[in-house]
């Protein structure tokens, strides 16, 4: 019988045959005790926030990337405006580009660590890669107007 991230309870006149284990024993797995709320409250729910004891630092993340969006926003506003137009006028070879992009930069990551001169480049190649999905986030909510009053 195998426990994996906790302890195992069993009834006293239960006959185990074999080997009882602990993986990663409650001593450890104390240490994710917010992964283990984030998981209960959030990702079982399908939901990324909750509100929850134990899940203020998921708040927190959210509300620094929004910081980050409206800060890029109010820094680069034509960058945010040509982002939109883009998304607006090809939807689709955007979001072609996107897949491609993520699915090619893990492989062009594992090419640049075969060549020892390459793990230089990187950091560079990371941020690279996530500046325009920082850019691009905020576009997507430059074009939205509220509903009109009918």
């Amino acid at each position: 019988m195998v426990s994996v991230a906790g302890s195992l309870t069993r009834d006293p006149a239960a006959i185990i045959h074999g080997e009882q284990r602990t993986v990663m024993a409650s001593h450890l797995s104390a240490h994710f005790e917010w992964l283990r709320t984030w998981a209960r409250h959030c990702l079982l729910y399908a939901r990324p926030l909750a509100i929850a004891p134990g899940l203020g630092w998921a708040w927190i993340l959210a509300l620094s990337f929004l910081a980050l969006y409206v800060a890029l926003a109010l820094v680069f506003p034509a960058g945010i405006s040509r982002c939109a137009q883009t998304f607006e006028s090809q939807p689709g070879q955007s979001i072609i580009a996107a897949v491609i992009g993520v699915l090619l930069s893990p492989i062009v990551i594992i090419l640049l660590c075969i060549t020892v001169i390459g793990v230089a480049a990187i950091p560079f190649l990371l941020v690279a890669c996530s500046a325009p999905a920082c850019l691009a986030r905020p576009s997507c909510w430059h074009g939205l107007t509220p509903m009109p009053c009918a």
